[in-house]
């Protein structure tokens, strides 16, 4: 087996970033609005199967390079979610409670905020509980937590395939299965592109070597997402929470698995091509690695944050300067609550190192 490469390990760390920004955006027009360009603001739910596809990628490689016991990857994975979501659910809570009391039809019009969380769906959002079967709780104004209710449950089944074995994994996984019911299992393949994606590279190394098959991943990755996108399914709305009918499911699965696919090509190609050089990226990395250690925060946190803003600046940011104010208000407001949270999950990880003593020191990551 080789390590990832630097360079691999930055270009993941940037793609972080900018797909957590992409669902900014896409939100922003969505939202605040219409007119922002499409190809700057079009882009938000591909981003979250991007998420998906990186996620296993990210969590194979830390079971292979750090998380040798189950102990170290709760820890990790625990002081991951745990360092972000408790401050996300009281962001959410008090930035609508304002944007009710300032500006109570901005939140009136979208069509799946049913009033602020209360009890119920805070507790189902601290343990994911929101996506099992067919179920789909919103925490307030608050859409982008439905993502962690498929990601936290594939945390949990490769952890129970990776360190249970014999009877007792099958066991598990059946738990499994039945506790999260057909909607996650139908999504698992799209994140475990991202594993098959490292085992390629790093397990097996059937690829190790070959630029010339980088290039053409690469290349071809961006090339068949846009076929994918404005070709084969242009016009189309997605969604991978929603439940419908068979027919438009299928479809959807289809989709977003091809975009997964692009997201797998893509990582494997840059691995190929630039995985342990990328100068480029290392003269950046120290601005990567800062922006990448909020990006977490930015997605879960930036919805609630811009609606409060557009209660605040008059017409809503109407106009170019309005959505400018918005915007950089969205991003300095997160980046400040990243301060308080996940940029401190060491800490966390500390804490949960001690509840686990034998849980490894390096599942801060």
């Amino acid at each position: 087996m080789i390590r990832m490469g630097r360079g691999l390990s930055l270009y993941l760390e940037l793609m972080r970033a900018l797909a957590a920004l992409a669902v900014l955006l896409g939100h922003m027009r969505l939202y605040a609005d219409p007119d922002i360009p499409a190809i700057l603001g079009n882009h938000h739910q591909e981003a979250v199967a991007f998420f998906f596809v990186l996620s296993g990628f990210v969590i194979r490689f830390v079971t292979v390079e750090r998380e040798a016991s189950w102990r170290s990857y709760v820890a990790a994975r625990a002081a991951r979610l745990y360092s972000v979501v408790p401050l996300a659910i009281l962001v959410t809570l008090v930035c609508d409670a304002a944007t009710l009391a300032l500006a109570p039809q901005i939140l009136a019009d979208r069509y799946y905020f049913d009033g602020p969380g209360d009890l119920p769906d805070v507790l189902s959002s601290m343990i994911f509980a929101n996506e099992l079967w067919l179920s789909h709780v919103v925490l307030g104004s608050n859409i982008p937590f439905w993502s962690l209710g498929f990601e936290v449950c594939y945390y949990i089944f490769f952890g129970l395939a990776l360190y249970l074995d014999g009877r007792a994994r099958w066991l598990a996984l059946a738990a499994w299965a039945l506790i999260c019911g057909p909607k996650i299992i139908l999504y698992l393949p799209l994140w475990m592109l991202g594993v098959g994606a490292y085992e390629l590279l790093y397990r097996y190394r059937l690829l190790s070597g070959r630029r010339t098959v980088g290039m053409i991943l690469f290349g071809g990755s961006a090339l068949a997402y846009l076929i994918l996108k404005y070709g084969l399914f242009a016009g189309a709305e997605y969604g991978i929470f929603h439940v419908r009918d068979g027919d438009q499911m299928l479809r959807t699965w289809t989709y977003f698995h091809g975009i997964g696919l692009c997201a797998a090509m893509n990582i494997v190609g840059f691995a190929l091509l630039f995985g342990k050089r990328a100068a480029l990226l290392q003269w950046c990395r120290r601005p990567i690695k800062w922006l990448s250690g909020a990006s977490f925060t930015l997605y879960l946190m930036h919805l609630p944050v811009l609606f409060l803003l557009m209660a605040i600046v008059p017409d809503g940011g109407q106009g170019i300067a309005g959505l400018l104010i918005i915007f950089a208000g969205t991003i300095g407001i997160v980046l400040l609550l990243a301060e308080l949270g996940e940029r401190r999950k060491h800490v966390y990880a500390a804490a949960l190192g001690a509840i686990l003593p034998r849980a490894r020191r390096r599942a801060a990551g």
